[in-house]
Order: structure tokens, then C-alpha cells, then sequence
């Protein structure tokens, strides 16, 4: 069982837009559009969705497009 851990206020805003971007469109954004929102690099729209499946608040199949579940 995956622990959870708290998150950080940019990684909160990460788990808000991923929750409407599903809700609104019925599928999970891409990386490109996480980072597109928050005008970062895909990089750090990388970096904050990994932390957030690492402390146990979104799964994603890694190497595939809009695979995020939100769990938490």
C-alpha cells in the first residue's frame, strides 16, 4: 500500500488542474498540456507528476499518453 505523504502548493495546483482537466474532458491532460498551463518546461510538469505518484496521489503508465488516475 502506497503511503500518503503531503504535497507541496505547486504540486497541489499539479493535482487540481489534472482533477478538472479529466472532468472537463474526459481523459487525463499530457505532460505537455500540465506544463502548457503553468507555462514550465515539460520538464517540471514531469518532475512535480512524478512526486505526485510517488507520494501515492496519482498513478500513470509510464511511456504511455494520458494514462494519470487520480487516487486521492
Amino acid at each position: 500500500m502506497t503511503k500518503i505523504t503531503a504535497i507541496t502548493g505547486s504540486e497541489q495546483s499539479v493535482l487540481k488542474f489534472i482533477k478538472k482537466y479529466i472532468e472537463t474532458n474526459g481523459v487525463s491532460p499530457s505532460f505537455y498540456d500540465i506544463a502548457d498551463n503553468f507555462d514550465w518546461y515539460v520538464g517540471s510538469a514531469n518532475y512535480r507528476v512524478q512526486s505526485l505518484k510517488k507520494k501515492g496521489y496519482i498513478d500513470y503508465v509510464p511511456g504511455k499518453y494520458r494514462t494519470i488516475r487520480v487516487l486521492k
